[in-house]
């Protein structure tokens, strides 16, 4: 799975003997990496609010507001404002170290050790709605009224972005401005598309989709599709900005290309097999009936029809108390008196396709467990050779799966485990 790399390196200078602002679980003037990956393969749908969350297009603009507005109502409420939030410079390449600069400021009479939270999301005229809340903790300490000044030493890696950073109080409430950054050149010119499949294995009827990526996210992203032989797959929807996403419907049994291409050219292209394999119609087994005493088991063997067919024979019990059956062997093990049914099923199959055989445990003379109640008994093997003399009833309880005569003081018995 390919992934868009976004890491950050942090690196804060404090200065002044009654302030002290640091990264938690760091030295000062120490380094703190973290590194986030942003997940090509799930830009859509994921309305998610936690850290590395993502919004589609024009409803992370509406979120974007609807946050923005809550925040402003909650600052109010914050002793720790953070004042002249800037980025030099503000324009980098992915790799290049820049300065995030501010004043924090304690509102309060009172002096005050609190954190704060630095954070950076996806401008509302960038392309890839990112929010990452936070991106790194800092410990303030500020006298009454006090006030420091931060330079937080920074190094993004990821694809061209406009991103803007902001910071948080411990309540979650916005306390700063938020700071442009745009990462990489952002231009117009398109330099890869990129397709995560390049190869699709489906059934005919079936459907499928295809998503892909044109960057960057400032170039035309609107693509075109083709298929190579429109009469093995036709594609039924587009969907996502530009049509970068398709459905596909598999109609004819064959192997075929589907190419995406961006405005400038550039292509990508996946290759899809299409199986249409011979169904099932008809299901019979070899016996309907199996009776037999617990430890007992039994072959089913199941035919399918029209021959040649490319269907696969399942097994399942309806009662594993009385009888199990191997999911794909058929093979019958009774577990107990009663009677289940024993269902064969074929896959792929036209319609429901099934057969049923009925197994019964009979009792054969033989009791199914020990009386513990009864104490100690010598332990006889069937063939009238001693086992164990006066064996307790959880030795009893142990004995290895067969049959024994149990010889308790008042009376004899036989049992199977």
């Amino acid at each position: 799975m390919k992934k868009l790399l976004l890491s950050f390196i942090c690196i804060l200078l404090a200065t002044g003997a009654d302030a002290e602002i640091k990264i938690k679980n760091g030295e000062n003037n120490g380094v703190k990496t973290t590194i986030f990956y942003f997940d090509e393969e799930s830009k859509t749908g994921n309305t998610s609010d936690s850290s590395g969350s993502m919004y589609p297009g024009c409803a992370y603009n509406a979120r974007h507001k609807v946050a923005e507005q809550e925040q402003e109502r909650n600052a109010a409420d914050s002793d720790i404002r953070i004042t002249d939030i800037r980025c030099e410079p503000n324009k980098v390449m992915s790799g290049d170290v820049f300065h995030l600069r501010a004043t924090v400021e304690n509102l309060s009479e009172n002096p005050i050790d609190t954190k704060i939270y630095l954070c950076v999301r996806s401008a509302p005229d960038g392309f890839w709605g990112i929010l990452f809340e936070p991106i790194n903790e800092y410990e303030i300490s500020l006298p009454a009224f006090g006030a420091e000044e931060l330079d937080i030493e920074q190094c993004y890696v990821s694809e061209d972005e406009r991103f803007e950073l902001y910071f948080r109080n411990e309540s979650g409430n916005l306390i700063s401005d938020y700071c442009p950054l745009q990462l990489g050149e952002c231009g117009s010119s398109i330099t890869r598309i990129w397709l995560p499949m390049t190869e699709e294995d489906i059934m005919v009827g079936m459907t499928s989709s295809l998503l892909c990526w044109v960057y960057p996210g400032s170039a035309p992203q609107q693509v075109t599709w083709e298929v190579e032989n429109p009469e093995i797959i036709r594609i039924i929807e587009y969907y996502e900005k530009g049509d970068q996403g398709v459905i596909y419907e598999a109609i004819a049994k064959g192997e075929t290309d589907i190419t995406v291409t961006a405005a400038n050219g550039m292509s990508a292209t996946c290759h899809v097999t299409v199986r249409d394999p011979v169904r099932a119609e008809y299901i019979t087994l070899d016996r309907y009936e199996i009776t037999g005493a617990i430890g007992d088991t039994f072959q089913i063997i199941a035919h399918t029809e029209p021959e040649g067919n490319d269907a696969l024979v399942v097994f399942t019990s309806a009662s594993e108390k009385v009888a199990t059956v191997g999911l794909e062997d058929g093979l019958v093990t009774i577990t107990g008196t009663g009677t289940t049914d024993i269902y064969a099923w074929a896959t792929p199959s036209k319609g429901f396709v099934q057969a049923i055989c009925t197994v019964t445990g009979a009792t054969s003379g033989v009791d199914e467990i020990a009386d513990s109640s009864a104490g100690n008994a010598d332990v006889y093997g069937f063939d009238g050779s001693l086992i164990m003399r006066a064996a307790t009833p959880d030795f009893i309880d142990r004995l290895p799966r067969g049959c024994y005569i149990l010889r308790y003081p008042h009376k004899t018995v036989k049992i199977m485990r």
